[in-house]
């Protein structure tokens, strides 16, 4: 629940040259408890090998998350291309107050509609695809025109109080997005 990668606190990687390089605790070899704790000694390098080509991570060590009482998948649209900024604005607030956690994902109908079918299902044209395409695809997938994706967990009470002050946030920002 959260950034993941937030909740690393060391791992072993393989260099291309083939030497293991040890982050966090894990590189002290008298570390008994690496795995346990989140901070390490000089700079943390860690992130240098998350989604990358530098290395081939082969342990890691992860604070575990008890499951929540609550999980909420969080989702909102708006119908115009217009709507996206105060949509940007609105999130922005919500996540530098601490109401929404991990991280959002704000996308378009076509990457949705390019994982559930190649282009030449949804139009014949070697032209970008136009607005009334585009709107057929946001009516067939059910989706806006920008899209919100996030997520809240934790005990009920927070998690509802936190689902009230974001339909407040993003209504207020763009008073006909769905939710």
């Amino acid at each position: 629940y959260g950034d993941h990668v937030t909740a690393v606190n060391s791992i072993e990687v393989v260099l291309p040259d083939g030497s293991l390089l040890r982050t966090g605790m894990w590189a002290s070899s008298t570390a008994d408890a690496a795995h346990g704790h989140p901070r390490g000694f000089g700079p943390d390098v860690t992130p240098l090998f998350m989604q990358s080509g530098l290395g081939i991570i082969t342990k890691m060590s992860r604070r575990m998350s008890p499951r929540p009482e609550m999980f909420v998948p969080l989702r909102f649209r708006v119908q115009r291309d217009e709507d996206l900024v105060p949509m940007i604005d609105a999130t922005r607030t919500l996540m530098l107050e601490g109401t929404i956690r991990n991280i959002p994902v704000i996308g378009g109908v076509l990457g949705t509609a390019a994982m559930r079918a190649p282009r030449a299902s949804w139009t014949d044209a070697d032209s970008p695809i136009d607005e009334a395409t585009y709107r057929e695809l946001m009516a067939e997938l059910g989706m806006g025109w920008w899209n919100l994706r996030a997520a809240l967990s934790g005990p009920r009470a927070i998690v509802e109080a936190q689902l009230e002050r974001i339909r407040e946030v993003l209504t207020a920002a763009v008073p006909d997005g769905e939710f």
